[in-house]
């Protein structure tokens, strides 16, 4: 390979090339390479003797960056490498360069196709009108550089177009790769980048795909819509499987806004965002991945850091937000009756507000959102809230779902409403949020708050939507009470006074909790966390002996009969309410006996007379009749 003064990785390595001067012919490897100068650095074009080929580019551009550019391919006047300066590019901030740097992207067209590369040398590109992509495969676009200035070796396009206008837009590209350049909105650009899809004539439709966008700056996109990085298509036509990675925007109406729904896959990755006026990250849909993001500096009156609707469904990694003005942090809007996409899930991220009386969480979304190792911290004695109230979907009784797992809530009061379902782990205690003021301060396992149920810190109650029960602990035991604070039922330290009240000594080791006065049901612990049961309770196994008319006792849970004859008539009896059992009605090695349900059976399979077949069907018994739970099932 050829290089001048650069670096090129080698087993893992990075090695040194030795400087050339313009015009100096060099021989490394059998590569013959003819240099030249061109704006800053050196640009070489490679001429092959018996080995490879590369392009070399500017100070930070070493030949992998256009990695299609292989010697069978590369002659001095292929016209796949272009610089602008070749086509008439000034670059001084005064000159409009639009026309010379479209004409250097054109030029490294071959049919609907390009594996070409085009090069911004050091300078400010005045555009006034807008750069345009349109249906390339495997273009690259590298600048010099995204330093703060022209004079630190930046490439910078400025724009100088009419208000609202978009700098550059980039549709139909599968492949492509954007690397090392400023865009400046001059305060009037409507979007900065944009990256999607067209229809062009014949009715094609061009996809955008597979594209990688790093090491970008852009500013102040201020005009309308203001979206500092587009992504999507309104269209709903396919953007999908792209990155964007190391971008710093500042001053815009919204930084990153991505809709359509089939934007999928798109990863927004190490992204400095400062300064936006209406929405950090606003995505309409659909599927995205946001990863190692800084947001800082939203304005006063803006939405959110994060709008995220309803259709949308992704993943927050490592993300930091942190403002001063009184700025939620997450907006999650819902539609009544329309179910969410899919999940959110924010992993180990951390989230702060340093102003009082801010929502920093609302979700009204359906789906669930889904908190793992991630902070959420509000100015003390500030008021800050987070809300969690799907609006639910009642054509398919979707709700919404809230996990949390070693997440922390600091100087943040939560509250819910609701049809929804909550479970939270923070460490080893688990906090439950649901139309609940504040999380337990005691350990507890997998509370679900479904169907109005409501969870509060003390006392614990249950609201079935007409009347709220409280459950409440003291030294006298664990009763439930109504909401005139009568004993409906519970532990308590004395025997039970009505059938309806559990009693217990105490739930110390070999102590005895017997459950009601008439379900003959007993508990005794032997040795901490040990339990077993004394009595019958609809357990273990009943055998009948063989009779034409045999009778079953329904105390116990599975019920076996083996048919030596045929029975045409049985009996069931103790069907105990809210028990189930089990017939389990076996063949013998004749087989071709007929069996007949109990009167109070309902729903009993036919069995099959197989010789030494089992037939086995689940019920549940309502206190007098027993009904089917499925169907019967036969075999060995």
């Amino acid at each position: 390979m050829c290089d001048a003064g650069y670096t090129r990785n080698i087993g893992g390595f990075t090695r040194p090339y030795p400087a050339v001067r313009a015009g100096e012919i060099i021989s490394d490897d059998g590569i013959r390479c003819r240099l030249r100068e061109d704006g800053f650095g050196i640009v070489g074009h490679a001429k092959v003797s018996g080995g490879k080929g590369a392009l070399l580019a500017a100070v930070f551009i070493t030949f992998t960056l256009c990695p299609s550019l292989q010697s069978q391919h590369l002659q001095a006047q292929s016209g796949q490498f272009q610089s602008v300066k070749d086509y008439g590019a000034k670059g001084d901030g005064v000159t409009d360069d639009a026309a010379a740097i479209q004409a250097a992207i054109n030029a490294t067209r071959t049919g609907s196709y390009s594996s070409g590369c085009v090069f911004l040398p050091p300078g400010r590109y005045m555009v006034r009108s807008t750069l345009s992509f349109l249906d390339f495969e495997g273009l690259t676009l590298i600048g010099a550089g995204s330093g703060e200035n022209a004079s630190a070796g930046a490439a910078v396009i400025l724009w100088g177009g009419p208000s609202n206008g978009t700098v550059v837009d980039i549709r139909g590209c599968i492949g492509c790769s954007f690397r090392g350049f400023i865009i400046e909105g001059n305060h009037t650009a409507g979007i900065g980048l944009s990256y999607g899809t067209a229809w062009v004539s014949g009715g094609r439709h061009l996809v955008s795909a597979q594209s990688k966008f790093s090491e970008i700056a852009i500013s102040n996109v201020l005009g309308s819509p203001g979206r500092a990085l587009y992504v999507g298509s309104p269209g709903n036509a396919q953007v999908s499987e792209s990155s964007f990675d190391r971008f710093h925007i500042t001053d815009a109406v919204a930084a990153i806004y991505q809709e359509g729904g089939n934007t999928l896959n798109i990863h927004y990755r190490d992204f400095l965002v400062s300064w936006f006026t209406l929405v950090g990250m606003d995505v309409e849909c659909c599927s995205f991945l946001s990863e190692g993001n800084t947001f800082t500096g939203a304005q006063t009156g803006a939405t959110a850091t994060y709008l995220i609707r309803n259709s949308s469904f992704g993943t927050i990694i490592g993300d930091y937000d942190e403002h001063n003005t009184p700025v939620p942090v997450f907006s999650f809007p819902g539609v009544a009756n329309v179910p969410g996409s899919g999940p959110i899930t924010i992993i180990g991220s951390s989230f702060g507000i340093s102003r009082p009386n801010v929502n920093v969480l609302n979700w009204t979304r359906n789906g669930s959102l889904e908190l793992i190792g991630t902070k959420f911290q509000g100015l003390s004695g500030g008021n800050d809230t987070a809300t969690f109230a799907p609006l639910g979907v009642a054509r398919y009784g979707e709700t919404g779902t809230l996990y949390e797992f070693g997440s922390r809530w600091i100087n943040i009061t939560i509250s819910a409403s609701g049809s929804f379902a909550v479970e939270s782990n923070q460490s080893t205690q688990y906090n439950v949020h649901a139309n609940a003021l504040k999380p337990f301060a005691s350990n507890h396992n997998k509370v679900f708050d479904q169907t109005n149920v409501q969870f509060i810190k003390s006392p614990l109650s249950f609201y079935d939507g007409t009347t709220r029960y409280n459950m409440h602990a003291d030294s006298g035991g664990l009763n439930f009470l109504n909401a005139s604070g009568g004993i409906v039922g519970g532990w308590n330290t004395g025997a039970p006074t009505s059938p309806a009240i559990w009693a217990a000594t105490s739930l110390q080791s070999n102590s005895v909790v017997t459950f009601g006065t008439n379900e003959g049901l007993s508990l005794t612990t032997q040795g901490k966390g040990h339990v077993t049961a004394n009595s019958s309770f609809a357990g273990g196994l009943s055998t009948a002996p063989f009779s034409p008319t045999p009778s079953f006792d329904g105390t116990y849970a599975i019920q076996r009969i083996t048919l030596t004859g045929d029975v045409p008539s049985s009996t069931l009896f103790n069907c105990v309410a809210g028990e189930t059992i089990v017939f389990d009605i076996i063949e013998d090695n004749n087989g071709g006996h007929a069996f007949t349900w109990p009167a109070n059976v309902h729903g009993g399979g036919a069995i099959t007379t197989t010789p030494g077949y089992h037939n086995r069907q689940q019920f549940y018994c309502d206190g007098t009749n027993a009904w089917s739970l499925g169907s019967l099932q036969s075999g060995r």
